[in-house]
């Protein structure tokens, strides 16, 4: 049996990463899934009169990756219940993102952890996304649902 990941077991600082390279495979399936096909994301025409000059990755997209090494410091157990992100910059298809999470906060009375969430292209060092996670123990989370409504 795995064993659960807790609040105690989460430390100030402990970091997880992960990297890929975002293409326009990825980005076409993304919109089918979303059902988001604005012509930014989807047609290299369109794309190419725009600011950009070519297509972008939806910033849903970029963002979810964070999700990742987020999984590798609070799973499993911890569950995310609130995300705060800012997009910060475009991510044109054949870009390698790296994405980082790092516990920065341990509130233990409410048996919460906050992690700070980062996705930065890799070539150029750039901020795409930059944000925090909130996650809670199952545990918790479980025992709140049966005893009032967890509105978050």
């Amino acid at each position: 049996m795995t064993q659960m990941v807790t609040v105690d077991d989460m430390k100030i600082g402990l970091r997880a990463t992960f990297r890929t390279v975002i293409d326009q495979d990825r980005i076409d399936a993304y919109a089918d899934v979303a059902e988001d096909h604005n012509p930014i994301h989807v047609d290299a025409e369109y794309a190419a009169g725009t600011r950009f000059g070519t297509t972008i990755a939806h910033g849903m997209l970029v963002a979810g990756f964070f999700q990742h090494p987020l999984t590798e410091l609070v799973t499993p157990g911890g569950v995310s219940t609130k995300y705060e992100i800012r997009m910060m910059a475009p991510v044109p298809p054949g870009t390698e993102i790296e994405a980082f999470a790092e516990c920065v906060a341990i509130d233990t009375e409410r048996r919460r952890a906050t992690s700070s969430i980062i996705v930065l292209q890799t070539t150029s060092k750039r901020y795409c996304i930059k944000g925090a996670c909130y996650c809670g123990s199952l545990q918790v989370l479980e025992r709140a649902k049966r005893s009032t409504p967890v509105i978050l």
